[in-house]
């Protein structure tokens, strides 16, 4: 690995890892060769930041996210050892046990792995690193992490909450036009176990279990479907949700991959859609809801032809 070769990449990578951590933008991103590898500094103006950052970027979910990031770039050299150090805290993560190191085994840096699939997922860089001035902040390391034991840690199971936290929930339109055969029957026997099959999906991809995280699918795979009344315009809509259980920075990572055209195209939603990710209970919106107004080139009728769907039974794209 060399920052002339894998750093713009790894950049990449840790921009969207920051992105989904909800810290404020990083005063700087740079990258150094080492012996035997790359350190990527990453500083944030405030030691809070840095902090929420390591936070996230040291969760199943979140290593995985940015792992899946530097493979799409193109970024990770075989088998790395990735080491992320924020202050006196540090982590390291490595697709086999190290000897003399302390690592957690991550499946997906290992080259014989399966590369992420496009659908979702996300995760820290391989060679990250301390962080400068004004605040130094978590980077992965390409270097083995400082922490002396002979016996590497075991990857561990994600610990996830014993009740549902979040929520993702889709308002469909059920008329023809915009779209055909969408009514609370083919909700419950066609939509909701699709969307369940993409949801399990994103997370294995991100390491996380979803035995554990998806316990509220008694109907195919949702938690609720609900038919809703005209609106203004006179368009009835079908609603229906599934619930997650999982803590804040595991959540982060879940709902920035399901904001994204993969998870429409493997989920089957349907044109014209809202879709939400909320707390629940509550139902406080915990990143920007999509829909055809903001969202056309997912989710307006013209995306028809290779992203949302205007039929309920039309082949997945």
């Amino acid at each position: 690995a060399s920052c002339l070769s894998d750093g713009a990449g790894l950049r990449i990578a840790t921009q969207n890892a920051i992105d989904i951590s909800n810290t404020a933008a990083p005063v700087s991103i740079v990258c150094t060769d080492v012996a035997g590898g790359l350190v990527q500094q990453t500083a944030f103006q405030l030691q809070s930041d840095a902090a929420t950052f390591y936070n996230t970027l040291t969760t199943t979910a979140g290593i995985n996210f940015w792992i899946f990031n530097a493979r799409s770039e193109d970024a990770l050299p075989c088998n790395p050892i990735v080491g992320i150090v924020e202050g006196s805290r540090n982590t390291a993560f490595s697709c086999s046990p190290v000897a003399g190191q302390t690592t957690t085994l991550v499946p997906s840096l290992c080259c014989a792995s399966p590369s992420p699939s496009p659908v979702p997922s996300p995760v820290p860089s391989p060679v990250p690193s301390p962080v400068p001035s004004p605040v130094p902040s978590p980077v992965p390391s390409p270097v083995p992490s400082p922490v002396p034991s002979p016996t590497p840690t075991p990857v561990p199971t994600p610990m996830v909450p014993p009740f549902a936290t979040y929520m993702m929930w889709l308002s469909t339109p059920s008329i023809d036009p915009p779209n055909a055969n969408v009514s609370d029957a083919t909700v419950r026997s066609v939509l909701c176990p699709t969307g369940l099959n993409m949801l399990s999906f994103v997370l294995s991809q991100l390491g996380l279990p979803t035995d554990q995280v998806l316990t509220n699918t008694a109907i195919n795979g949702c938690f609720a479907v609900t038919p809703l009344p005209r609106d203004s315009l006179g368009i009835v809509r079908v609603a229906y949700k599934y619930l997650f259980n999982l803590f804040e920075p595991e959540w982060n990572v879940v709902s920035a991959a399901l904001d994204s055209a993969e998870a429409i195209i493997a989920g089957h939603f349907m044109c014209d859609s809202s879709i939400y990710w909320q707390t629940f209970p509550g139902a406080i919106n915990t990143r920007t809801s999509i829909n055809a107004q903001n969202r056309p080139e997912w989710l307006a009728q013209p995306a028809s032809c290779c992203i949302c769907y205007n039929d309920v039974f039309q082949p997945i794209h």
